[in-house]
């Protein structure tokens, strides 16, 4: 008499996968509670939550009497802390992120603050927790109206919802928010590089890697990104099978990305990334 039933093999991987991925979930909470915990956090928010205020005020009255839209703090924290994610910062990034959910009334500056923060943990490899955090924001999207707001804001959004759908390799959604940002900043060749990474992800690789390397001969396009896109070819060609459309997106296109915008005169755009420099000057830890 048997007393226990045959289990069957792919049953078995399946349990042992969910039992996989549920502790590093735990791990990954962990940790990020850990850092919520850090002196370093801390000592952070404290001091950004009384930098911040005072200079975007000069910079709004300034912008007053030149006839410029002022800009809502959400905007400041959420894009400074972009800055912070991509320059391995991260926990400067999530005390930017908690910062803005925690005071902001609009709901869809709380949902990209949940975005940002997913952007972090993306940046740190926790890729359970920030999925999670990611669907937070999107759910609030999703149930907010657009509502109004100014072309610098917009850019913002359209940056970081981009960014994280990159992250998660939605290269549909990615290429939606990269023709808005493309259209306000005039960084045509994020759109086309993204477009050329979601043909990569469909296996159309040969699509995929033809507009990348004409972008990478494009003098238009930041030499240090084409100098990035040229050794990525050059590695991929040596390759074969599957290739990752992430690696076409290292971190130091969002960097050279965020650089650049400091140089883009239309809708304000330059001015306001120079305030972001000004915060993160003021701001010494």
């Amino acid at each position: 008499m048997k007393l226990f039933k045959p289990i069957n093999p792919c049953m078995l991987a399946f349990v042992l996968l969910i039992i996989l991925n549920s502790c590093k979930h735990k791990s990954e909470q962990k940790q990020y509670e850990s850092v919520l915990s850090s002196l370093k956090y801390k000592t952070y928010k404290g001091i950004s939550k009384t930098v911040v205020p005072p200079l975007l005020l000069t910079y709004n009255l300034e912008g007053i009497n030149k006839d410029s839209v002022a800009v809502s703090e959400e905007i400041v924290r959420l894009l400074l802390g972009y800055y912070w994610a991509i320059s391995g910062n991260t926990t400067f990034a999530f005390a930017e992120g908690n910062i803005t959910k925690e005071f902001s009334k609009d709901a869809n500056f709380v949902a990209l603050s949940h975005m940002l923060i997913a952007v972090a943990m993306y940046e740190k490899g926790w890729k359970n927790i920030a999925k999670e955090e990611s669907n937070k924001g999107v759910s609030i999207l999703n149930k907010t109206p657009n509502g109004e707001y100014t072309k610098i804001e917009i850019t913002g959004f359209h940056f970081i919802i981009g960014s994280l759908c990159i992250y998660e390799k939605n290269y549909e959604a990615a290429k939606f928010h990269f023709a808005g940002f493309a259209a306000l900043t005039g960084f045509d060749w994020t759109y086309t590089l993204v477009d050329a990474m979601g043909d990569v992800n469909q296996g159309n690789i040969k699509t995929g890697l033809q507009k990348i390397k004409r972008l990478s001969d494009d003098p238009s396009v930041p030499q240090e990104i084409r100098t990035t896109l040229k050794t990525t070819i050059a590695e991929v060609e040596k390759t074969t099978g599957n290739v990752d459309s992430a690696l076409f997106w290292p971190k130091v296109v969002s960097e050279v990305v965020y650089k650049q915008l400091k140089n883009v005169s239309k809708n304000g755009i330059g001015h306001f990334f120079n305030l972001i420099d000004k915060v993160k000057s003021n701001i010494n830890l």
